[in-house]
């Protein structure tokens, strides 16, 4: 069986699932699964569809088990800008807004996302990163 490696791109408006392979020295991709990711509407603030991305990562998963491929790995990459929270069971804590559309806070102009997080500090996902503004949050 051929290795191949699994990459799932989601961007603003749609994601999709490529296959890498190496053949004859070469390297091919494969697309094997398109999706549109779309914005939904909660409580008056536009938010990312989680269950909709959710269930499109798992059916291009499927796609590209159909097409005959078994990924060694999958990495998946996302726009990078917006973030979700997780409690410490790693559920989903709260919903997932869309921040470039959503109106400035309340609590001023230098706000931080998690501003109203009592006793966390955000920590940057690495030094030299400067699309993510914060990834992890620790106690």
């Amino acid at each position: 069986m051929q290795t191949c490696y699994l990459a799932v791109d989601i961007g603003a408006s749609s994601g999709r699932h490529i296959i890498g392979t190496v053949e004859h020295g070469v390297m091919a991709l494969h697309e094997v699964y398109r999706f549109e990711n779309r914005l939904i509407e909660k409580n008056g603030h536009l938010c990312w569809d989680m269950e909709g991305l959710v269930q499109n990562v798992i059916e291009g998963l499927k796609a590209a088990h159909d097409a005959g491929y078994t990924p060694t790995t999958v990495g998946i990459d996302t726009w990078a800008v917006d973030f979700l929270l997780l409690d410490a069971d790693g559920t989903l804590s709260g919903t997932p807004l869309l921040t470039a559309m959503a109106a400035p806070p309340p609590c001023g102009r230098n706000w931080n996302p998690f501003c109203r997080l009592q006793n966390f500090t955000p920590v940057p996902a690495s030094n030299t990163s400067r699309s993510t503004r914060f990834t992890n949050c620790v106690p």
